[in-house]
């Protein structure tokens, strides 16, 4: 079958509508369209059909925008088990953060106590050194060494005199019995 094809001619005024099938070598014109007439209406009811249109305008787009916010809140929400991890890690980390702060106060603590004691362990250096010059000035050796000798019979022992021995690994010394004689 033979593929119809229509020309359109537009007739308004001084301009003509027609329509030419081309089925055949004979062109033929066909009927004009007929006009719809639509009823004029009133300013109210303009303004209401305007109205109309923007509220449904605006109902499409807030429920577009609900359904957007909806699936974005969906893919947003932390499940229970997230939530419980988050908390998990939350409660760990302060606990952490705790400790961390508890040692360091506990360390700062005991830099100043260490600071009291050296200043103090100084104080007692001084002192001790002080009062030990003041006790060696105030012994006479040469005195002590004459009462030894002159009055007590004092001597230094001979080579004879000497005994060595092992000493022990403790680093103490403790005599139970008599010093035994050199073994010859």
């Amino acid at each position: 079958m033979q593929e119809q094809q229509k020309i359109v001619r537009l007739h308004s005024g001084s301009r003509s509508y027609s329509v030419y099938t081309r089925e055949s070598t004979v062109r033929q014109e066909a009927a004009q369209p007929k006009r719809v007439l639509q009823p004029v209406k009133t300013r109210e009811e303009r303004i209401r059909e305007e109205r109309r249109k923007r509220w449904e305008r605006n109902v499409r787009k807030h429920a577009i925008e609900r359904e957007v916010r909806s699936r974005f809140d969906k893919a947003n929400r932390w499940s229970r088990v997230e939530m419980a991890a988050i908390s998990a890690v939350m409660v760990v980390m302060l606990a952490a953060c705790s400790f961390l702060l508890y040692q360091q106060a506990a360390a700062t603590g005991m830099l100043r106590t260490n600071s009291s004691l050296e200043a103090k362990y100084v104080t007692l250096v001084r002192d001790n050194n002080a009062l030990s010059g003041m006790i060696e000035t105030e012994i006479d050796y040469q005195a002590i060494y004459d009462y030894a000798v002159n009055t007590l019979g004092m001597k230094y022992p001979d080579k004879s005199q000497i005994v060595y021995y092992q000493k022990q690994d403790n680093g103490s010394v403790y005599q139970l019995d008599e010093i035994p004689q050199k073994s010859e």
